[in-house]
């Protein structure tokens, strides 16, 4: 007898964790008529109420925050665009439709598998839901392009074990999209393009519009207002940190033509030096090396050098505007100190060469 009740007690632990398991798996499902039975004729105008969407997509994201679902909902709930907080694909069960389309599976989508099954009749099931891929195949894009070219936003992505098919830790659809607008032929961003064709106004879609993760490089000429300028910190994304960043580029490009003129300048000097100290021994070979001269004289030269790279550097941004501020920066160079370096180079003509070089 006491067997036999040990073995009754051990059967009924293993309903109970049983029973606690497929609670789990499954979940609660709200009690309605039309959500058990969703075939019934009177069922064709039920919604399922907002909280209880919101509960679901809140419980699903708690669970899984990098699927792409859960990405729309964040950016539909912080946009303060009105053409995004408009579309049909914020609202509430389109949302909790791309997150269980896209693992059916996870327990938060129980009243949507109940209720959109096969025979429904709810007409809500009928929302439009955004095109996205799963997100075990946007971790395997964002991971290919990756892997591929190491581009900015790469380095947000750590996957979660050690495996190379592991799932990626990021906010992945966000990252996907920041990589495809940078690199919008590359094979992998075909998801994007048929994603896009549905929201192109939306920032996962635009290069005028910054995104959450740092901007990528576009290897044409555009005009958002997001971009690296020369350092990683240096990253305007408002117009009035851009309206700054254009002056300093200007002012950068009319300084170019200041360190032209300050070098030829002391080159003038050094030169009449150096002719004094040639008729003086009267030898007409090489000078010798003086310190005083020498020194500066390169310095001079790395910082010509180097400032005319640095602006070719911001140049390579493509960034429209702040290609035209280098311009206008060197037509204001050339109006302030052009002619005095002109005068230079009339007085002394072996300067030209140093313009020509540099």
């Amino acid at each position: 007898k006491i067997d036999r009740v040990m073995l009754i007690g051990e059967m009924r632990v293993v309903y109970l964790v049983l029973f606690v398991w497929v609670s789990l798996v499954r979940g609660s499902v709200y009690n309605h008529t039309c959500v058990l039975t969703p075939s019934q004729p009177d069922c064709s105008s039920f919604k399922l109420p907002e909280d209880q969407v919101t509960s679901d997509i809140s419980n699903l994201c708690s669970m899984m925050d990098n699927m792409p679902g859960c990405s729309v909902n964040r950016i539909c709930s912080s946009s303060s665009s009105d053409t995004v907080k408009s579309s049909v694909y914020c609202e509430q069960f389109s949302i909790y439709k791309d997150l269980c389309l896209d693992m059916p599976g996870m327990s938060g989508c129980t009243d949507y598998r109940y209720m959109c099954g096969n025979g429904t009749v709810v007409s809500q099931c009928g929302t439009p839901a955004l095109s996205l891929p799963s997100t075990m195949a946007l971790s395997a894009l964002v991971g290919s392009i990756c892997a591929e070219m190491m581009m900015p936003g790469c380095s947000e992505c750590v996957s979660s074990a050690s495996s190379s098919s592991a799932m990626l830790d990021c906010d992945l659809l966000v990252t996907y999209s920041n990589l495809c607008i940078s690199m919008p032929r590359m094979h992998q961003c075909a998801s994007w393009t048929t994603m896009c064709k549905h929201i192109p106004d939306w920032g996962l879609c635009s290069a005028e519009e910054d995104t959450t993760v740092a901007p990528g490089m576009l290897m044409y000429f555009h005009t958002r207002i997001s971009d690296y300028v020369l350092f990683k910190g240096w990253v305007p994304t408002t117009s009035l940190q851009y309206a700054f960043t254009w002056i300093a580029v200007c002012i950068a490009a009319a300084c170019h033509d200041l360190i032209r003129l300050v070098r030829r300048r002391f080159e003038q000097q050094w030169r009449r030096t150096e002719s004094s100290a040639r008729l003086a021994s009267g030898k007409e070979d090489v000078p010798a090396f003086v310190p005083s001269t020498e020194l500066p004289r390169a310095a001079l030269q790395a910082l010509e050098v180097s400032w005319s790279l640095l602006i070719m550097l911001v140049s390579m941004t493509f960034n429209v505007g702040l290609f035209i501020a280098i311009a206008v920066g060197y037509f204001v160079g050339s109006l302030a100190f052009g002619r005095f370096i002109r005068n230079y180079q009339a007085a002394q003509p072996e300067l030209l060469e140093m313009t020509a070089c540099h």
